[in-house]
């Protein structure tokens, strides 16, 4: 044997031993992987066959165990058509040792497009429904196969119940990924300072290439589990939530052929076997680290996310309502009724419904089919019917034949508030002198218009303002409408710099704003002077863009498009009593648009509806064709959609958003990216906020739906209006009928919390929900319940057993002491977690008829509370 042969044959002895002794290591040190299903009776779960199927594969597979995110209301229909299943199931859950329930949600949300609120709900309907099914029923892990993720998680999972959360989703990642987050575990610490036990995302796991929707731990490969023992993880796991439906039975194999002798688990018993094993980090997980991405823009996702924005404003704003009538008069709000309402809203929030919308339930319609017609007709005239009962209950009349009648307005935050109330007028009391009074015996100035009252009110805090309105010396005034003459022609050829004519412009002016706006460029604002900032001009005039302007790439001309492209065809001033409005006409790359912008007396919004009607399928966004699996796509960079754009004078600016229960300081330098390897959070749910970094001034733009926004550096803020063209699997997302959408804009100084953004947000989101005549009412203003802290946020309030519960959210980042005022008397005040179980009894003080104690919050902090009446 030669030299070179003896060597080869050392090197080949000497690898096979390093082969055994990592074999043997490995042994010690299994790797795991996460089998189990996903789906529902709404998205895909053949009712017939495949619970049997799950149990006959568990009985033949013994070294299998199955993970669950099965929508709650699936185990109803698996009872009515399948109950030798379901009876078989049952038994199996009361074993409990091979089957773990991770994902209990009603409707499976994706969680970062929704209320705080709706979450919570979320959780307690789907946990209520399965312990109907399965008694006794333990929740311990927190796991989705989409990307079913936000920042309060921590908060939340703790406050139900459960003991740990996973931000894995290796194999359904086409709504995007959360960040990598270091090794085998980390304490995930949520913005309030809960923490949770977290299997992330590790650094080593890759995104799979060659793929646009999976990891690398998809399935367990050789070089997964290589690149986690190189990174330190001594016990690597993988994961697959398959959809229900699926025959395959066991993922990665079966028997002797698990995947590289990988062990299946549940995730409970994952933690519970390795989490004592070390210490682990800790790591913050803000919104930006959740890279997700759906069809913001597209037709048919704005329409959803407008509906149930506004479905969950009104339900939980009928859920305070009904408190305050419980409060004022032993109400009892029909509770069957609010839990149709949350059912149908649910289902609204379903992550099928805003990623595959196109898809058909079962065969029938799509998901955009049923939310605008079945369940919210459904959620809609059970509101109405809802309201009318409330209202009733609360002594409102129709029948107004006296000439004294009262109205009453009702306020659901728990701060005062002043506010444009336009309500209207029995038809016996239209076209007549009119004298509004209020509490105090003043006079209130008032507008008549087309059969409507308009005035503004004073609310006091959680409860009522009544005034006393009498037929006689007239007060009010009528609405005053100017037309005002229409710009010249196109002026594209204009420099940008060049000084238009003065009578070109139009103003509207408020004792807060003068906005100076030009007709010649498609009425976007020339001048926004901040009166109380000393004059300040918020607008940037050294940017290439214009303020207001509505911007995007159209394929068909070949070029990005502007509305300040032409002048405005028709601006009509329209003065209403304490609202005064432009209304706008103009063109968009030959399209029709109308946009109002108003200011309401007393209040610092500038808000601005916009309407754009399309004659035809007109395609909008990147001109990018690709196959779909590729990971570029026309639909991320929203620099090409239309949007309406808000070049601000703001110095060395940040940039904050919020998210439920949480507000995101971004990291994030610039929004923009085109493929789905590279995806960055830029999502607006309720408000997005640039401050200046000497908080000398700020903008906050405000949305009436979920969507995405734009900001770079060289870019200003903007919000996305419209996308239409390529989609997910390749669907063609169009434009049709009209784009409506409503957006608001706050100048302000200091940051976005000294500027108090989330409560002029609250404000604009839910206007006063109820307001009404009387024949018969004291005239009084009262209060229920008053916070003396801005910051802290009134949740959620319903009436029930004879108790107030009211859920409370500082959305401060400063840890916030308030006195809370409560106007009636109480025995006792318990803090409940949301399981509505008690724990701490706090302090009340008696002040006459009224109360009062403190309340302690962390920052972003919830607290739920049950106050028992006297």
């Amino acid at each position: 044997m030669c030299g070179r042969t003896r060597m080869r044959s050392t090197l080949r002895c000497w690898l096979t031993a390093i082969a055994y002794c990592v074999a043997l290591i490995a042994q010690g040190q299994p790797s795991y992987f996460v089998d189990g299903f996903h789906g529902g009776i709404y998205g895909h779960y053949p009712t017939p066959w495949y619970t049997d199927f799950m149990l006959n594969q568990l009985e033949e597979h013994p070294e299998w165990c199955i993970n669950l995110e099965l929508e709650p209301e699936t185990w109803d229909s698996v009872r009515q058509q399948t109950p030798e299943a379901y009876a078989r199931f049952c038994q199996a859950m009361r074993g409990g040792e091979r089957i773990e329930v991770v994902n209990p949600t009603y409707a499976q949300p994706y969680l970062f497009n929704i209320s705080g609120e709706s979450i919570i709900r979320h959780f307690q309907y789907g946990m209520r429904k399965l312990r109907e099914h399965f008694p006794g029923l333990t929740f311990y892990t927190y796991s989705s196969e989409e990307p079913c993720f936000t920042s309060c998680l921590p908060q939340l999972l703790g406050q139900l119940g459960f003991r740990y959360v996973v931000l894995k989703n290796p194999d359904t990642c086409w709504g995007g990924y959360a960040d990598t987050g270091g090794g085998q575990f980390v304490w995930w610490t949520g913005a309030d300072g809960s923490t949770m036990p977290c299997v992330p995302r590790y650094d080593c796991e890759a995104l799979q290439p060659g793929s646009t929707w999976q990891t690398t731990a998809w399935k367990n490969s050789d070089a997964y589990l290589r690149a986690c023992r190189q990174a330190g993880i001594r016990h690597p796991v993988g994961m697959c939530l398959q959809d229900a439906g699926w025959k395959g039975g066991p993922w990665i194999g079966t028997g002797s052929q698990v995947g590289n002798g990988s062990r299946y688990t549940l995730w409970r018993d994952y933690f519970q076997q390795h989490l004592c094993e070390g210490e682990w980090p800790r790591r913050r997980f803000s919104q930006d680290d959740f890279h997700v991405s759906l069809m913001w823009g597209s037709a048919v996702l704005q329409r959803i996310a407008r509906q149930v924005r506004d479905m969950e404003n009104r339900l939980v704003e009928a859920e305070k309502m009904d408190a305050l009538t419980g409060l004022e008069n032993g109400f009892q709000a029909n509770q069957e009724e609010l839990d149709l309402m949350w059912h149908e809203l649910m289902l609204c929030q379903h992550h099928d419904s805003w990623i595959v919308p196109y898809n058909k339930l079962r065969g029938e319609q799509t998901w955009a089919e049923m939310i605008a017609g079945q369940w919210g007709q459904t959620f809609y005239e059970t509101l109405q019917q809802h309201t009318h009962s409330v209202l009733k209950a609360s002594g409102a009349a129709h029948d107004m034949s006296r000439s004294t009648r009262y109205i009453r307005i009702f306020n659901t935050s728990a701060q005062p508030r002043s506010e444009v109330i336009a309500i209207s007028l029995p038809a016996g009391m239209q076209g007549k002198q009119l004298t509004l009074t209020d509490a105090s015996g003043r006079q209130v100035t008032t507008t008549e218009e087309d059969g409507r009252l308009s005035f503004v009110a004073q609310l006091p805090a959680f409860g009522y303002a009544t005034y006393r309105c009498r037929t006689g010396n007239r007060n009010s005034t009528a609405q005053k409408k100017e037309r005002i003459a229409p710009a010249d022609e196109t002026r594209s050829s204009r420099r940008r710099d060049t000084l238009l004519p003065e009578e070109s412009l139009a103003v509207l002016e408020n004792s807060l704003y003068r906005l100076e706006i030009d007709m010649g460029r498609g009425g976007t604002l020339r001048h926004l002077i901040l009166k109380q900032q000393g004059g300040r001009d918020l607008v940037d005039s050294t940017s290439q863009y214009r303020f207001g302007e509505l911007r995007g790439y159209f394929p068909a001309a070949g070029r990005f498009c502007s509305s300040a492209e032409r002048g405005v065809q028709e601006v009509l001033r329209i003065q209403d009593g304490p609202v005064q409005q432009l209304a706008l006409q103009g063109q968009i790359a030959g399209t029709p648009y109308t946009m109002h912008i108003l200011l309401h007396e007393g209040s610092p919004l500038i808000r601005i509806r916009l309407n754009i009607q399309w004659p035809r399928d007109v395609r909008i966004g990147e001109p990018y064709e690709a196959d779909w699996k590729q990971p570029r796509r026309a639909f991320y960079d929203t620099r090409y959609m239309l949007s309406a754009l808000f070049p601000a004078a703001i110095p060395k600016p940040r940039l904050s958003k919020d998210a439920p229960f949480d507000v995101c300081e971004s990291r994030q330098a610039s929004t923009f990216y085109n493929r789905w390897d590279s995806i960055r959070h830029n999502i607006i749910l309720h408000w997005v906020d640039l401050s200046a970094d000497d908080r000398s001034t700020g903008l906050a733009l405000l949305s009436d739906h979920t969507t995405s926004y734009s900001y770079a550096p060289d870019y200003p803020l903007a919000l996305t209006v419209q996308y239409a063209g390529p989609g997910l699997w390749g669907r063609q997302y169009p434009t049709h009928g009209s784009t409506d959408l409503s957006l608001a804009l706050y100048p302000h100084t200091g940051d976005w919390e000294q500027a108090g953004v989330p409560r002029q947000s609250e404000s604009w989101n839910t206007p006063p929900p109820a307001c009404a005549f009387y024949r018969k009412a004291a005239l009084r203003n009262q209060s229920f319940l008053q916070a003396d802290d801005n910051r802290l946020v009134l949740s959620a309030a319903w009436f029930s057993d004879g108790a107030l519960h009211l859920r409370l959210y500082n959305s401060s980042r400063q840890a916030v002491s308030s006195r809370l005022r409560i106007g009636l008397p109480a025995t006792e005040l318990t803090e409940e977690n949301l399981l509505g179980q008690g724990g701490a009894t706090l302090p009340l003080t008696a002040r006459g008829k009224e109360c009062e104690t403190t309340v302690s919050l962390p920052p972003f902090g919830i607290r739920t509370y049950r106050l028992c009446l006297d």
